[in-house]
């Protein structure tokens, strides 16, 4: 790989990584509810964001989940945790494929929140086939 395009796939990496939090950030100041954001709302906005920044259109992220908000200290460790796992579905899950399927699901149980993101890409080598959820 040439010097330039290494420094180029860097500094992408780096905006994507350091947009997530802005992003979070800006909905929050943004809201109606002080400290808190409509966890539904943000999870389909930082989707689209992370999506644009990787230009592949064929790519979709389809999003279940109910309304819940979240505190905002929560917020920001949950954003670099699915902003991380989507990054990821698309630079890898797709390799030499234009379509695939991206789902993020989230949902109450009575210990709390949970989230589920997969994807629908070539898999990993060795990796134990998912789980069914519940």
């Amino acid at each position: 790989m040439h010097a330039d395009d290494l420094a180029r796939r860097l500094a992408e990496d780096l905006q994507r990584r350091i947009g997530a939090p802005g992003l979070a950030h800006k909905q929050l100041s943004l809201h109606a509810a002080p400290g808190a954001l409509n966890l539904r709302d943000y999870i389909e906005q930082l989707a689209n964001w992370v999506a644009n920044g990787h230009g592949r259109g064929g790519i979709r992220v389809q999003i279940e989940c109910d309304e819940a908000y979240v505190p905002s200290q929560q917020l920001i460790p949950l954003t670099l945790a699915l902003n991380e796992i989507v990054v990821n579905a698309f630079t890898h899950a797709f390799a030499g494929r234009r379509t695939g399927e991206i789902p993020i699901r989230r949902g109450r149980r009575p210990e709390g929140l949970r989230a589920t993101v997969a994807d629908d890409g070539i898999g990993m080598e060795g990796a134990p086939a998912p789980s069914p959820q519940p």
